[in-house]
């Protein structure tokens, strides 16, 4: 008898005699067609945005009660979707307990896996994503924080936590090793022992975030030594952010945040002249108004007051050499860059937008501040910015008077 393709999509009659009890729960689907389905899912949200910026010139009632009820259908769809191609994270949590297994074989001591997880899911295509950088912190954690401190009577232990973070997935990775001090990061971190950091947060940050006060490659070389040179570039990847925490001795706590898909991309719709550019919504703080004062030459260096502290502006219009006519009225949007607060001037915010990011291709491999780009409902397309490359693109930022 012949086999049956694979691709062969055939019905079962469960309720024959000459069959066994089978479980009906669940059917084993390509990947492949789960990631069509998604696709035409953005396409189908591409329409529904258009047809959103044609409805307020409508005014038959009828068609405006079916716009609402295709809106419904679509979130529906769009949810039901990514609910299909969502992963628990228990088989990437035993590769981390055999991972930290055999390092403690080769080093020779004996450390406990703590992981807190409450039911996070993420897409396939994060979770394979994921797992090299916290491959890579672990193994910092064990080499840096643990290996060197004296044995202890209780056994070390890192831990891992993982939840959601204000509509995002979040993974921290701790420990309580105490073994990693400043006078070990100021020996071998390149042009930071220099700098004198006003705590361990801010030295931490500086050494182990991509810092707009170094330039990438000098920061490539600083995490190498570390074993962590291959983090930045999988954040990247990820459209995530990376943070740091901790003080010298005690306790160290990396914390990684990332959305739960790279399907859908969730973003803040804004306009920087004629162009439109995308902005990571969990990345914006809150949006505030600016004036220009009128005609004035921006100045080379800007900091406004947001809430009592002073925030470093980076103006996009320079970065991505807009050359019309600047508003009289600008907005601000606050984000968070190396665990600092710093605020992106543009000319106007459309508002939030869902929508599918395609890469832009192999000719556009320099093309650093960009992560992609979406088709919107009209035809045009909005870029969507890479928030932290903005800062390495402007160089440090200094406090004017």
């Amino acid at each position: 008898m012949n086999a049956l393709p694979a691709d062969d999509i055939r019905e079962v009659n469960v309720a024959s005699p000459h069959l066994e009890k089978v479980d009906s729960t669940s059917i084993l689907v390509a990947s492949k067609s789960l990631d069509n389905l998604v696709n035409l899912v953005g396409e189908l949200i591409t329409l529904q945005t258009r047809l959103n910026q044609l409805l307020p010139t409508c005014s038959d009632q009828e068609i405006l009660a079916a716009s609402n009820g295709i809106a419904r259908m679509t979130d529906t769809l769009r949810d039901s979707a990514m609910s299909m191609c969502m992963m628990p994270l228990g088989p990437v949590y035993n590769r981390f307990r055999r991972f930290l297994r055999d390092l403690c074989d080769k080093i020779g001591i004996e450390i406990d896996l703590v992981i807190e997880d409450d039911g996070l899911e993420l897409d396939k295509a994060v979770l394979e994503l994921l797992v090299e950088p916290i491959y890579s912190i672990i193994q910092f954690l064990v080499r840096y924080d643990i290996a060197p401190q004296p044995r202890k009577a209780t056994k070390a232990s890192i831990r891992l936590v993982s939840g959601h973070h204000a509509g995002e997935a979040q993974i921290c990775v701790s420990s309580t090793g105490g073994g990693l001090q400043r006078e070990s990061i100021t020996g071998q971190t390149v042009s930071v022992a220099t700098e004198k950091p006003a705590t361990d947060q801010e030295l931490l940050r500086k050494t182990f975030l991509v810092s707009r006060h170094r330039s990438r490659e000098e920061q490539l070389l600083s995490l190498q030594k570390f074993g962590l040179d291959a983090v930045p570039d999988e954040m990247e990847k990820l459209r995530g952010m990376l943070d740091v925490d901790g003080k010298f001795g005690t306790r160290l706590e990396f914390r990684l945040t990332f959305p739960l898909t790279l399907a859908m991309y969730q973003g803040l719709l804004v306009c920087v002249g004629e162009r439109f550019f995308l902005l990571p919504l969990f990345r914006i703080r809150e949006c505030i108004e600016y004036s220009c004062r009128g005609n004035e030459t921006e100045p080379e260096k800007m900091y406004v007051n947001f809430r009592g502290a002073m925030v470093p502006l980076i103006f996009l219009r320079r970065i991505l050499d807009v050359t019309q006519t600047r508003p009289s009225l600008e907005n601000i949007a606050i984000t968070v860059i190396e665990g600092e607060q710093v605020g992106l001037v543009i000319d106007r915010v459309i508002g939030e937008l869902q929508t599918v990011i395609k890469p832009l291709g192999r000719y556009f491999r320099e093309a650093v501040l960009f992560q992609g780009a979406a088709v919107l409902g009209d035809g045009t397309f909005a870029l969507a910015l890479n928030v932290d490359r903005l800062t390495t693109s402007v160089g440090p930022c200094e406090v004017s008077a």
